[in-house]
């Protein structure tokens, strides 16, 4: 349909209708430190660098160890280490999805350090835990954060150090919702 206005004098004149538009807007959450529930979504990146002073040993004196990193139930699993014993490298990027929050706020990693054994069940050589709730919450707030390779104890399970293992981590959230409005102006 068309619009007639009218204009003084009594001229009348067609006006048109404004284009319809559609806009889409990106809504980012919003992340209180107050509200531990508030955590939104986004990748978290962990870089296995290496580990130092590895304790454990199969029956031939050697190990061969590998890393498996997990966040909640999400499990990556790094190469075997062969031939570098207690002082493997790996360089290995494992990346995982965060899509809820922790009833209690706390976002943790855990990396099971196991030494590979051709004829008989891989042996535990111990573990590191890293709280990364705060990385999370600083990477909801910025759009991304990130730590850079840091040493973490590596602890037998009766908490006796058995080594460290170095590790970055980064966090890039991810945008939650896009929304199209349709609206007339």
């Amino acid at each position: 349909r068309d619009l007639i206005t009218a204009r003084p004098g009594g001229n009348k004149e067609k006006a048109e209708r404004p284009a319809r538009r559609q806009r889409t807007e990106e809504v980012l959450v919003q992340v209180s430190s107050l509200d531990p529930e508030a955590m939104g979504r986004g990748v978290l990146e962990v870089h296995l660098v290496d580990a130092k002073g590895l304790f454990g040993s199969d029956f031939l004196g050697k190990i061969d160890p590998y890393v498996v990193v997990q966040y909640r139930s999400q499990e990556r699993k790094s190469s075997t280490s062969r031939d570098e014993g207690r002082n493997p490298s790996w360089n290995e990027v494992f990346r995982f999805q965060i899509n809820s929050s922790a009833a209690n706020g706390q976002h943790k990693l855990f990396l099971r350090i196991m030494d590979h054994d051709n004829f008989s069940s891989d042996d535990f050589l111990g573990q590191a835990t890293i709280n990364v709730t705060d990385l999370i919450t600083l990477g909801m707030e910025s759009g991304s954060s990130q730590q850079n390779p840091a040493k973490y104890s590596v602890v037998s399970a009766d908490n006796s150090y058995h080594g460290e293992i170095r590790v970055g981590i980064s966090f890039t959230a991810t945008k939650v919702k896009q929304c199209t409005h349709d609206s007339l102006q």
